[in-house]
């Protein structure tokens, strides 16, 4: 339940071509995702599930007013996350409601297609960098309506105000005692919620940590720079980089040829919560200190940048073998959320022990929100935001008409995100990492690492560049990460991070925040994603073969991988070796046989995995297991007699006949209801009166019907449930139909990928009498004109108009049978078949039930195929059948083999 921001351009086939504003995102259930900015300046995650993809957005304009907007389909259950650790603020929230509507087909546009409302509660909380000035807004929603009248309910987000922190109370330190990784003893680790911590390594091997403390007595309330020292395996207790007593704000560290450097702002004066917001900026004042290793204190404070009309923001500092900059812009507006006014980015030099006075680097009449500066292997550099445009050293390297985000220069390469993926620009090069992260990322060694928001929660996630990895999550927590800092002591990497407490049913969610630290980023979990079997071919009392996937989502691999696998009752059905070993943020797939029972019925199954390392969640998956005991057939015996055969061990229950004119897309013009068969029963049904109601093709002088049979219970081998007949038929003898329209309408031709939308059999209730069924329930269509030897039995649900069998050709044409099917990430599976011989193609069908209504195909040269935009927590059912070109047509084989999947990914 991962969202964010979007507002998409919709072309009037359905398909998504640009980012048109942005705003919140609500994302239903499960779903795939993709980032887009949350207002301009944050990047999020955006997932959506259930029935209908669909999305809700707010759109803040200078004044500060949001405006809720969206577009929906049907769901249930929406979410809301928002930016963590933001470039200018920090935003966070969550929604707790349901969302109802409608969507219509077929689909024009949005605005014509869809109608939808939101009943609950919304939260949003917007965190500046300026520590305590912020603001929210709650908003309850009897019945807001999100699409198409958008705009109809305006509200006004709360002015910014400051408020300074109140003491930690005795129920607050209680409540997080439980917690693990804790800093310190619990009031020690309770801190301000945007804490912001750095972290850097000095020359003996110790961590130097930097954050911002609300709980500091002398400060009244007022945020405090504090450090703290690793040594040991213990930390030292904290300690206020400037003792002022005044307000502090985040700190940027640099180690530097032996020396450590940090950047912050203080403020002249006392922050009272009378001020207002450009009055707190204004007494601002930019300032630079170093670490004195021996006495482990700050000193040699320096002011770059004294409070004035122009705010300090976006400060940080560069270097390369033996320069070091301080580099900062100034924004004229007096605007915490710089939504107006003019930007000058400036930078500092390092001579000796004293900083250079600041020298312009860029300006412009435009607001800059988002550049980077630093050292890029030959010069240095200054990548800027500006126009929607990325511009490196004035030169324009990547187009954000769809949103550009978190530009960083980091070990010579410029970092950012586009379209919600992580790029890497080096030596006029840009390279997409693959890698869907938010703003909050940093790069190590090969690792990237960040902040992944889930409505009100969030955690760190990791994932590898250059390979086929997963992200995995770094912690676990339950709670809201802000902010995080990795420790790199050259060997395994660690995290200090602080963790919110949340409670979405609080008018207030968000609790008491502390600082935590893992030293290593150790954590061993593992999961099932996926379990697939082949229905026709599972039986009782016999070895099967199951389909099981296992990833690796912890951050260490796995070794001596087993899975288990238990009935509904708990038995073990097979338990055993999987994997000698599985990588960090990868799968495997591997086929295990599996005993069922003689005894055994539809039920589900478990499967859990094991190994050598111990997870802080054990999982399993289910899975619905259908022992398949259900086949009926029809055959021609004569031109007026069908044969309708029950070839399963069981009773088959309710059996109906239906015959159509021509194809499987004509009218129906006979129905028959023939009950129950029982086990290797057959029944001889005479079809002399429906030939009475077929139409004569006044060309070739036939008529040809499609006959069907369907049953009561689930059968998936349909190859055999269908065919068409054909007979000759003297003109003078035709008979004239009372109840077809008396004007045939012309041929329809189905798009290649379509489903043509004739009535299903199974549409026609068992329930009622089938002799009252008439022709008006067709469709209306007909199938193209065909000559005798150009039909033979086709199967259900696929298109016919345009293509057709010949029988001279299905002696020779194999089977194709489905070897795996798998879902992989991003809502796609992959599907593989054996080769079948002589045919020049292959038809893959997927449809999520197992009658393959509304169903899609493809069409393929090779014996494997990937289907995308699928929809999470749905179960897939796939068939393939191979054709070979006859004359300009395709002539298709049998549908044998069918496996279903679970896309949870």
């Amino acid at each position: 339940n991962v969202a964010g921001y979007a507002k998409l351009k919709i072309d009037d086939a359905g398909k998504v071509v640009g980012f048109e504003e942005g705003g919140i995102t609500v994302g239903m259930d499960a779903g795939g995702s993709v980032k887009v900015p949350l207002w301009w300046i944050v990047y999020s995650e955006f997932g959506v599930s259930g029935t209908v993809d669909g999305k809700v957005f707010l759109t803040m304009d200078s004044q500060k007013t949001i405006t809720p907007g969206g577009e929906f389909g049907l769901a249930i259950k929406p979410s809301v996350s928002l930016g963590a650790d933001a470039v200018v603020v920090d935003i966070k929230g969550g929604i707790e409601g349901s969302i109802g509507g409608n969507v219509t087909f077929p689909w024009k546009s949005f605005q014509n297609s869809v109608s939808a409302y939101l009943t609950g509660k919304l939260y949003v909380k917007v965190d500046t960098l300026v520590p305590g000035l912020s603001g929210y807004q709650d908003w309850d929603f009897p019945k807001l309506e999100l699409y198409p009248n958008l705009g109809k309910v305006t509200k006004q987000v709360k002015n910014l105000d400051y408020k300074r922190s109140k003491k930690v109370t005795k129920n607050q330190i209680r409540s997080v005692k439980k917690s693990s990784n804790l800093i310190a003893s619990a009031e020690d680790s309770i801190i301000y919620e945007n804490a912001k911590p750095a972290v850097v390594t000095l020359a003996d091997g110790s961590v130097l940590m930097t954050y911002l403390d609300d709980t500091v007595q002398a400060a009244k309330g007022q945020t405090t720079l504090m450090y703290r020292l690793y040594q040991n395996g213990t930390w030292s207790e904290a300690k206020a980089v400037d003792q002022t007593g005044r307000l502090d704000t985040e700190a940027k560290l640099i180690s530097h040829n032996g020396s450590v450097y940090v950047l912050y702002e203080n403020s002249d004066v006392a922050i009272t919560e009378d001020m207002t917001e450009d009055e707190i900026l204004q007494h601002l004042t930019l300032k630079v200190a170093k670490f004195n290793e021996t006495d482990k204190v700050f000193e040699k404070i320096s002011v770059l940048q004294p409070a004035g009309a122009a705010w300090s923001y976006r400060y940080d500092f560069a270097a390369d073998d033996s320069d070091l900059y301080a580099v900062w812009a100034e924004n004229s507006s007096g605007n915490a959320l710089l939504e107006e006014g003019k930007t000058k980015i400036y930078r500092s030099k390092l001579t000796e022990d004293s900083w250079s006075e600041k020298e312009e680097l860029y300006r412009t009449n435009d607001t800059i929100s988002d550049f980077a500066y630093g050292y890029t292997g030959k010069e240095f550099s200054l990548a800027l935001i500006r126009d929607k445009e990325l511009l490196v050293n004035g030169e324009t390297i990547a187009d954000g008409e769809t949103g550009l985000n978190g530009v960083k220069i980091i070990d010579g390469s410029i970092y950012f995100i586009q379209d919600g993926t992580l790029m890497r620009y080096t030596e006029g090069i840009t390279e997409n990492l693959t890698i869907a992260c938010s703003s909050s990322y940093e790069v190590y060694g090969d690792t990237v690492y960040w902040i992944g928001q889930d409505n009100f929660l969030s955690e760190i996630y990791m994932q590898k560049i250059g390979e086929d990895s997963m992200r995995v999550a770094l912690t676990k927590d339950g709670g809201y990460v802000g902010g995080f800092a990795l420790v790199k002591d050259g060997g395994d990497t660690g995290v200090i991070y602080t963790e919110q407490e949340v409670d979405s049913s609080a008018e207030q969610p968000y609790g008491v925040t502390v600082l935590k630290f893992k030293p290593n980023s150790e954590r061993s979990q593992a999961e099932v994603t996926n379990v697939a079997y082949d229905v026709l071919s599972f039986e009782n009392g016999q070895e099967n073969s199951l389909a099981v996937t296992v990833a690796n989502t912890g951050t260490g691999d796995l070794k001596n991988v087993k899975v288990i696998v238990k009935d509904s009752k708990g038995n073990i059905l097979y338990e055993g070796a999987f994997a000698d070993c599985i990588t960090v943020g990868t799968q495997k797939e591997q086929t295990i046989p599996v005993t069922i029972p003689s005894d055994f019925s539809t039920s589900d199954i478990t499967v859990e995995v094991t190994s050598d390392e111990t997870y802080e969640e054990q999982t399993e998956i289910s899975q619905n297991i259908e022992v398949v005991k259900t086949d009926i057939s029809i055959v021609e015996k004569n031109k007026d007699c069908v044969t309708v055969k029950n070839n399963a061990d069981s009773e088959a229950r309710n059996i109906v006949l239906v015959v159509k004119d021509r194809s499987e897309n004509g009218n129906i013009i006979y129905t028959k209801n023939i009950g129950n068969l029982s086990a290797a029963q057959e029944i001889e049904i005479s079809v002399a009166d429906a030939w009475k109601q077929a139409v004569r093709d006044e060309v070739s002088g036939t008529k040809s019907m499609y006959l069907e049979v369907s049953q009561q219970d689930t059968e998936y081998e349909l190859w055999n449930n269908s065919f068409v007949m054909e007979k000759q038929v003297p003109a003078d003898i035709t008979p004239s139909p009372t109840t077809m329209p008396t004007k045939r309408p012309m041929a329809s031709v189905t798009p290649a990928g379509e489903i043509p939308s004739a009535t299903p059999v199974s549409a026609i209730s068992s329930e009622k009498p089938f002799d009252t069924i008439s022709p008006s329930l067709s469709t209306g269509k007909t199938s193209s004109q065909t000559t005798p030897t150009d039909i033979l039995p086709t199967p259900s649900n696929m298109p016919n108009d345009d293509t057709v069998n010949h029988s001279s050709t299905k002696t020779f044409l194999t089977k194709a049978t489905l070897k795996s099917v798998k879902n992989i990430k991003g809502r796609k599976l992959t599907a593989k078949w054996k080769k079948a011989s002589n045919a020049d193609g292959y038809q893959i069908q997927y449809a999520p039930n197992k009658k393959f209504k509304k169903a899609k195909s493809k069409t393929v040269k090779s014996t494997s195929v990937t289907l995308k935009k699928l929809k999470k927590k749905t179960t897939y059912f796939v068939r393939v059948r191979a054709y070979k070109a006859v004359d300009g047509k395709k002539v298709y084989g049998k549908w044998i083999s069918i496996k279903k999947v679970k896309i949870k990914k």
